[in-house]
Formats: structure tokens, sequence, C-alpha cells
């Protein structure tokens, strides 16, 4: 990072991931059948970096006072694989308005959130302290961040792991390393 940005503290680089969890909590809504809108869907967040080794976890996220997993009907199938499906095709419709319209909307969030603060968490690529997770120190990595306000934002965490979460935060620490190599190769 020091090679690329001279000058800019590390804290003040932060990444877009939060577009994959938006549509998780918009898929999340709907298939709860309830009256609501992905904006009720709290604590769905993208960890790692995008790509297929991205892990969108629903194991913290809630609904109505119910974890996703009640509110989608205890269908683990759906939470763990189709969902990750879902979130990879592109919209049927219109699909490149659409896109640019979510992309547009998750830049807006993602800033308004950073800069205004925001009570819930947040999907953002930040650059890892390395104490939290097994991510490697400095690794630009999307955890759940907590935005207190000012352009300033706190990794959320202790968050417990089921062993399939635990895995896939593997997965996705391991693609984000690999990648990394690659990018300082390349300079």
């Amino acid at each position: 990072y020091q090679r690329r940005v001279h000058g800019v503290p590390k804290e003040n680089i932060t990444g877009l991931t939060r577009l994959a969890a938006d549509k998780a909590r918009t898929l999340i809504a709907r298939r709860s059948g309830m009256r609501c809108s992905g904006r009720d869907v709290r604590n769905v967040v993208a960890w790692g970096g995008p790509g297929p080794a991205m892990f969108l976890d629903v194991h913290h996220g809630v609904l109505g006072g119910r974890t996703v997993m009640e509110a989608v009907g205890g269908d683990a199938r759906w939470c763990y694989e189709n969902l990750m499906l879902d979130i990879a095709k592109p919209p049927a419709r219109r699909k490149h308005l659409s896109s640019a319209c979510s992309t547009a909307a998750a830049a807006a969030d993602h800033l308004r959130d950073w800069h205004c603060g925001c009570d819930e968490w947040v999907s953002m690529a930040v650059f890892s302290d390395g104490l939290q997770y097994d991510v490697p120190g400095d690794l630009f990595f999307s955890m759940p961040c907590r935005c207190p306000g000012g352009g300033t934002h706190e990794i959320v965490r202790g968050l417990p792991f089921d062993n399939f979460a635990r895995k896939q935060l593997e997965k996705s620490i391991w693609e984000a390393t690999d990648e990394r190599k690659l990018s300082l190769q390349a300079d």
C-alpha cells in the first residue's frame, strides 16, 4: 500500500464491498415472506473481497427480532449456497442500468455511513490490524465495521463462527493473501 498511496493514512482508505451484502439483505427480506425491505435486515456482511471466495455471513443477521435463519424458515442450504449464487447473477431485465444504479446507491450509502455515522454493521474493506479473525495485518479485506462518523470506522470484534463460516472465512483470507502476493509481484 505504501508504494501506491504516498502520504494517505491507511484508515482513510476503504473499499466498497457492501453491494453484495445489500443484495443479500434484499433477497433475505423477500425470502422471509414478511412485509419488509432489505433495509430491515441487519448484520449481514461480506468478508474478503470481490470474487468467488467472498463469504456472505448471514450467521449474525437479524430480521424483525429473529435470526436470518429463522426468518427464512431454517433453510440453511438456501442461506449458504443458493443465496451466494443468486448474488452472483446479474439482474434479468435492464441489467446494465439496474447494476449501475445499485452500485451507485451502495457507493453513496458507503460514503454516508463512513462520514455521517451509522448504528448498524456495514461491509467495508479496510486494512486489517492483524488482531481479529486470523486476517493477516495490513491485508485489505472486507469485514463488518461500525462507523461512528467523521470518516472513521471500527472493525466489529469477537464474532463467533460455526465450522462452515470458519472454513469460508479461511478460504477468503487465503484468496485475498494470494491476490496481494500477485499484486506485489507485478510492481
